[in-house]
């Protein structure tokens, strides 16, 4: 199955924290959980085939280390545990972007969509996510304004201006060297 991930140009902020907006990315899990705890507040013994498959589909998406999974992607772009806690509501624009950024990691999509992904980032955040982008392997579509952040992390670049489209594709690319 291919994954295809859009990462948003930042998390609405809300109520929940940081670590359950990386967690509710994983649409799947959700809704397997949801249906556990319906399954399970019915009470019917002759549910328990259903809770079993649903227990089964679970441990598939290895739904056991997703929490430990989430934490990890926010650690690695600055969430202190207390900030993982804290509601997005209280959050910056460059924090919920993060927070974006943390459910692209979490999911591991095999295509990743990211609309203006620099938007509020500070500059450590933009260095951190042109190094992520640059390690990654799979395709990445990127909208974007900002010009050294696409020079840094493409290799094809379509231009679309005055309803025309223009291609620019990098003859000899390699991650570390910009377009002369």
């Amino acid at each position: 199955m291919c994954v295809c991930l859009m990462c948003q140009q930042e998390v609405i902020g809300s109520n929940r924290s940081a670590l359950e907006e990386v967690l509710a990315a994983d649409k799947e899990r959700t809704r397997l959980l949801a249906e556990a705890a319906a399954i399970t507040a019915k009470g019917d013994a002759a549910d328990g085939d259903a809770l079993a498959n649903v227990y089964e589909q679970l441990s598939v998406i290895d739904s056991d280390s997703a929490e430990a999974r989430a934490a990890e992607a926010l650690d690695e772009l600055g969430f202190s545990e207390e900030a993982q806690a804290a509601p997005t509501l209280h959050l910056s624009g460059g924090w919920r972007m993060r927070v974006a950024l943390a459910q692209s990691i979490f999911m591991q999509p095999d295509i990743l969509l990211l609309d203006e992904p620099t938007n509020h980032l500070d500059l450590a955040g933009v260095m951190w996510l042109t190094q992520y982008v640059q390690s990654l392997s799979l395709t990445c579509v990127i909208v974007s304004h900002d010009s050294a952040f696409l020079t840094a992390v493409t290799s094809d670049t379509i231009h679309f201006r005055n309803q025309q489209l223009t291609y620019y594709v990098r003859r000899e690319y390699t991650r570390t060297r910009m377009w002369p």
